[in-house]
């Protein structure tokens, strides 16, 4: 159990927290992205079965449902530095094992998912920390948060997506067990430069009873006209990314789709990642013209017409930018909620105001990712990507009239 004493800063020590957390949010998610182009990699090469390689995508998911929902009232408990870095021993135990298993040649379709399943809790600690540490250091408001904000997912996306992926399919061509042996020296890199991090104090010095803050956060959010209907739209962007990317692995390799090798599949995670960091910096920009609000459905039309076009070709060169595109909407649409949460969110129910809204973006994921695995068994590999734009689509017009019409709550 994490000690439940109150982090203290200072004045002079922002900045160089703020530093901590980038180049720890840097390193890490560069082992993950070997990680994300491993683990798919691993589940077909043991089988194809597009059911048994979706469902280790639907385990990693699982911790949203399960962990989710009281992860942000625990952090009303813990030390915001204390939680990152056990978070990062843990995940960095976890995938060591996972290393020697591979290269025994000892794991199964199970393995992967449990494993997959563990990573992702400590992932919800880890992120939840990061973003109730940021405006504690950077301020509740205005461009020094956005610069903040867009530093560190700019960051995550580089690395989950831009150069940890390549890396990982190009190892496991060489040697299946090398991209998680290289995401557990991540983890390790990252807790070392975590020790940087001031001590920032606990929002809630009295957090009460566990239940009762985690209703509390939910019931706020449900009460927030915007912020409950962004939660509803974000929801539907990772329904639809999710079944499409649970069998996508197969369409990428498959002779009668893009017919990509292994090693030549973490391109497609680079071509996503390359539209998140120019994306990425582009977001205040985007806000600040379209506002927050008409950005994000205009952002969530722009994903939802990227699976159907990827499903309709056979070529890398359209699917390539087409992927682009669907990363340069995911991580606007990332940084532009976490602001908003960030600005609107009174700090003492931030923890459990994002907790309960990452759980209405991340509960139904698992099913869609498992839909998207029965999609491709029953209909061909294309139909999961064709019906993810048509569930995104649905929802950005359902969203639109209260985005489009009501300003933003500040209370």
């Amino acid at each position: 159990m994490i000690a439940a004493h109150h982090d203290q800063v200072t004045s002079s020590e922002p900045r160089r927290g703020l530093r901590a957390v980038w180049a720890a949010v840097g390193v890490s998610t560069l082992g993950d992205g070997a990680f994300a182009a491993a683990l798919p990699l691993a589940a077909a090469a043991i089988t194809r079965d597009p059911t048994a390689v979706a469902a280790v995508s639907a385990a990693a998911i699982v911790p949203w449902v399960v962990i989710q929902p009281v992860a942000g009232a625990l952090m009303d408990r813990w030390p915001y530095r204390s939680v990152m870095i056990v978070a990062d021993v843990a995940r960095a135990a976890i995938v060591a094992a996972v290393t020697v298993l591979v290269a025994t040649g000892t794991a199964g379709i199970a393995v992967l998912a449990v494993v997959g399943c563990a990573m992702v809790a400590g992932q919800i600690f880890h992120d939840t920390a990061v973003q109730g540490v940021v405006p504690s250091l950077a301020g509740r408001g205005g461009a020094q948060l956005d610069r903040a904000n867009g530093r560190i997912y700019g960051a995550e996306t580089a690395g989950k997506q831009l150069l940890g992926p390549p890396v990982g399919s190009a190892t496991f061509a060489v040697a299946n067990w090398l991209p998680f042996a290289a995401d557990g020296a991540s983890f390790v890199v990252s807790a070392i430069l975590l020790w940087r991090l001031p001590r920032v104090p606990a929002p809630n010095a009295s957090p009460g009873r566990l239940w009762r803050s985690v209703v509390e956060g939910t019931v706020w959010l449900a009460r927030h006209p915007q912020l409950r209907t962004l939660a509803l739209l974000a929801s539907a962007g990772n329904i639809a990314y999710h079944i499409s990317w649970a069998t996508f692995v197969l369409l990428a390799t498959d002779k009668s789709g893009l017919r990509l090798s292994p090693a030549a599949f973490g391109l497609m995670f680079a071509a996503y990642a390359l539209g998140g960091v120019v994306g990425g910096p582009l977001t205040a920009r985007v806000n600040a013209v379209l506002r927050p609000q008409r950005a994000l459905l205009c952002l969530a039309v722009v994903h939802a017409l990227a699976w159907p076009l990827i499903a309709a070709i056979t070529s890398v060169w359209v699917a390539v930018p087409a992927l682009a595109m669907v990363g340069a909407a995911q991580t606007m649409t990332t940084t532009t909620n976490v602001g908003l949460r960030q600005m609107l969110v009174p700090p003492e129910l931030l923890n459990r105001v994002i907790a309960a809204f990452r759980w209405a973006v991340n509960a139904p994921t698992p099913i869609a990712a498992l839909a998207g695995g029965v999609l491709a068994s029953a209909f061909g590999l294309r139909a999961p990507l064709a019906v993810a734009g048509i569930v995104l689509l649905i929802a950005a017009l359902a969203s639109a009239p209260t985005l489009l019409k009501r300003p933003l709550a500040t209370e």
